[in-house]
């Protein structure tokens, strides 16, 4: 089997992942969506980053909802290398949308959602500001 695929945050070296070197300046929600974990063999949505709300692109925005950021993400060199990289096994963009529609599921008591580690931002951070 190949390398593991890179997680958006990998790709585009932003810190902004939980214990990311940016993440003092919020988490990107990509890497803490979790409804799409293992979406594209990704960690949370950090392989399907376009469906998810408030997500910093790589073009340094912020978008508040899909609708507004989709139209670049089509042409983002990561969405292009996800696709290529996943080719049949690529999910839908409206497949991807029911996946972020569920409930998140119940977390266990006293779970920080952050699988135990100890991080020097949590995954409870701010979010990132979003781009009118």
């Amino acid at each position: 089997m190949g390398e593991r695929p890179l997680n958006c945050w990998e790709f585009n070296n932003c810190g902004l992942e939980p214990g990311g070197v940016n993440c003092e300046r919020g988490i990107c929600p990509a890497a803490t969506e979790t409804r799409l974990d293992a979406v594209h063999r990704g960690k949370n949505g950090g392989r399907s980053c376009w469906v998810v709300p408030k997500t910093l692109c790589a073009r340094g925005r912020v978008y508040g909802d899909i609708n507004r950021k989709f139209a670049d993400c089509l042409t983002c060199a990561f969405y292009q290398k996800v696709l290529s990289e996943e080719g049949r096994e690529f999910l839908p963009l409206q497949e991807l949308i029911g996946k972020i529609a569920r409930p998140h599921p119940a977390r266990p008591r006293g779970s920080s959602g952050s699988g135990g580690s100890s991080y020097s931002c949590s995954a409870q951070s701010r979010p990132l500001r979003t781009t009118p």
